[in-house]
């Protein structure tokens, strides 16, 4: 599939391998991520490779992925998928946010986040003269 996909597609931006049981806990799914991102990385230059979790958020027009810390997309190469909790979710944490906040900051924002999920957003309509706010 993956020398299909190769051959025949020189724009695809983001693989995504899903589907890791529950025997692949104790960090075997990180491992066997990073195992199929290397091997893709090398065929595929352009190519980054990810675990599908329920956290993860690609953009699909850039290949930009979700950081789970600061809460903005950010360059696929520049985000790293961690493991997090007693049930191992796969949460995606950017360099930027690895490198200024502390091991302790990282897990209380991801515990937030694995516990409450995502903030939805609303667009409200203005009262004075019907504008977006």
């Amino acid at each position: 599939f993956f020398d299909f996909m190769s051959s025949n597609n020189d724009r695809l931006k983001v693989g995504i391998v899903s589907e890791f049981g529950e025997e692949l806990k104790n960090g075997i799914r990180i491992d066997l991520y990073k195992k199929f991102d290397a091997c893709l990385s090398k065929e595929m230059k352009n190519l980054k490779c990810f675990p599908g979790d329920i956290g993860l958020q690609v953009d699909v027009f850039t290949g930009d992925v979700y950081c789970h810390c600061c809460g903005r997309f950010v360059e696929r190469n520049g985000i790293e998928p961690i493991a997090y909790g007693k049930e191992e979710a796969i949460c995606f944490v950017c360099e930027e946010c690895n490198g200024v906040l502390s091991s302790y900051q990282i897990g209380e924002k991801l515990k937030n986040f694995c516990e409450n999920g995502r903030t939805l957003e609303s667009i409200v309509k203005s009262t004075n003269g019907g504008g977006l706010s």
